[in-house]
């Protein structure tokens, strides 16, 4: 087939496009002379549309950068929530801590402290204590002696009454029995002196179906059983084997010492100027016991026997 000269022939895209053959026809420099509404009007409807698009775009980027890198200042410099306050925070109010730490030095010296001794015990500076001593003395908790030493003051006796008023050893000791029976799924108990036996103050059975049976008030010999054995190594501190043992290990472990059927596990707890108070004991059935089980559980034994020590205001 020949091609007829005389047919229209296809014209290139660039020179047919609408808008295009008029920016060709302007050129370069012509465009530098044009004003930016002229130029549009050259552009098809398309390439407007999509410039306009790539310029939304690139104003809702703008935006959003704008907004993130605000937020991160702010961020930087304003707490993601409110602050905690002084009794949720761990550490506590430092100021306040440090003024604690001032009247608990008196705990080994209530004859008084002269700057310098409690400045040893804290491990404050001496311009620090002097700041908090001049708040203590303004509250009457603490008082300055004409021979330059500090003591207690008045104030911290209707603190000791409200405390003393308030107090329930079972809000103390049960928490930390329930605890260790929940850790240990034994049975857990607090045991005193009681003239020359023990008595089970408290107790806490877990939820199995074999376990020991301990009533509260039940009293036992002291030279059997390893609570028996604890209450006479630091109460009536015996010379000789077993209790210098425990004295020095800070436990005792049992079988079938009292109860031909268990082991039993005990540590003590101290109140103030590390005075026995108690004992706790952990009762496990015999056939349940073995040096693994003794390893698992004693920690936490260990664990509550010095939290309640400590709840009760003996040492850390």
């Amino acid at each position: 087939m020949t091609e007829d000269p005389s047919a229209p022939r296809p014209q290139p895209w660039h020179t047919t496009a609408p808008g295009i053959r008029g920016l060709c026809a302007v050129g370069v420099h012509g465009l530098s002379r044009c004003g930016l509404g002229q130029v549009v009007r050259m552009l098809p409807q398309a390439l407007i549309r999509c410039l306009y698009k790539i310029e939304l775009i690139s104003i809702f980027i703008r935006i959003k950068f704008y907004y993130l890198v605000n937020s991160l200042a702010i961020e930087k410099n304003m707490p993601t929530k409110l602050p905690q306050s002084a009794a949720e925070r761990p550490e506590g109010v430092a100021a306040v801590n440090r003024a604690l730490a001032v009247l608990r030095a008196f705990n080994s010296a209530p004859e008084g402290m002269t700057l310098k001794l409690l400045a040893s015990a804290t491990g404050l500076y001496e311009s620090t204590i002097l700041r908090l001593l001049d708040s203590l003395m303004l509250a009457g908790y603490v008082k300055r002696l004409a021979d330059g030493r500090y003591v207690v003051g008045p104030s911290v006796v209707p603190l000791a009454e409200m405390y003393r008023q308030s107090f329930k050893l079972s809000d103390y000791v049960l928490p930390r029995l329930r605890e260790l029976t929940a850790q240990t799924h034994e049975c857990s108990g607090l045991y005193v002196r009681e003239g020359d036996r023990r008595i089970c103050l408290h107790h806490v059975q877990p939820q199995r179906t074999v376990r020991t049976h301990v009533r509260e008030g039940e009293l036992f010999p002291l030279d059997r059983g390893a609570a028996g054995r604890v209450i006479l190594a630091f109460d009536e501190r015996l010379p000789g084997e077993p209790y210098d043992a425990i004295r020095k290990q800070g436990y005792w472990i049992t079988m079938q010492e009292r109860d031909p059927e268990s082991a039993a596990i005990a540590c003590p707890v101290f109140g103030q100027q590390g005075s026995l108070l108690g004992v706790i004991s952990l009762v496990i059935p015999l056939y349940r016991y073995s040096d693994d089980v003794v390893r698992r559980v004693l920690p936490a034994v260990q664990s509550q026997a010095r939290l309640l020590s400590m709840d009760l205001g003996g040492p850390d």
